[in-house]
């Protein structure tokens, strides 16, 4: 029974552990029950979530995000791209609240940050952009465009002392990257 659950589950596309033997002769599952009914559930489910969100990663689809969060409302993947195609149309106020809850539900999802500094600098809100930046340096301080957009939005407030450690950073973590003549020409 259980063999046959977690073929059929394979079958979906999902990848079930079980606890297995391995010798010289081959690999030897370990005889186990039937999976509950409500653990097959959440495994179609998440299979479910899983086809969706790859899909919709792949297409950029609002629609199959939307459908994402029907199942699973707490999807934090799916909320923040979910507000990045908000954000790629304008649509700023809507992102705002998208990266808002995804930051509700995980205050250190670097990404929700980061986006949030963005809308925040996009609609003038200069001291929240850089707060969104600082976290999420703190959160990943390697990510160098954090510290690009951080670098200009205090380069925008008139604090160019404070923005050349960014530019600097920028410059040191993509020595390549689309902005580092402009950082060189902010930092020296």
């Amino acid at each position: 029974q259980t063999a046959r659950q977690i073929d059929e589950a394979a079958r979906e596309g999902a990848v079930v552990e079980v606890p297995a033997r391995a010798d010289a002769k081959g690999l030897h599952p370990a005889s186990m029950a039937p999976l509950p009914e409500g653990i097959l559930g959440l495994l179609r489910t998440q299979t479910s979530i899983n086809r969706l969100l790859v899909d919709a990663f792949a297409n950029g689809c609002r629609r199959t995000l939307l459908q994402a969060l029907l199942l699973d409302p707490m999807l934090i993947p799916a909320i923040v791209n979910l507000a990045n195609i908000h954000y790629a149309r304008d649509e700023l106020v809507e992102a705002q609240a998208l990266y808002s809850w995804a930051l509700s539900l995980d205050e250190d999802c670097f990404e929700a940050h980061f986006n949030l500094g963005n809308v925040h600098h996009d609609l003038g809100r200069h001291e929240e952009a850089v707060t969104r930046y600082s976290d999420a340096i703190r959160l990943n301080p390697t990510y160098a465009d954090a510290h690009f957009y951080l670098a200009v939005t205090l380069e925008k407030m008139g604090r160019p002392r404070e923005s050349k450690a960014h530019w600097r950073a920028y410059r040191r973590l993509a020595p390549d990257g689309e902005w580092v003549d402009l950082a060189k020409q902010f930092s020296e």
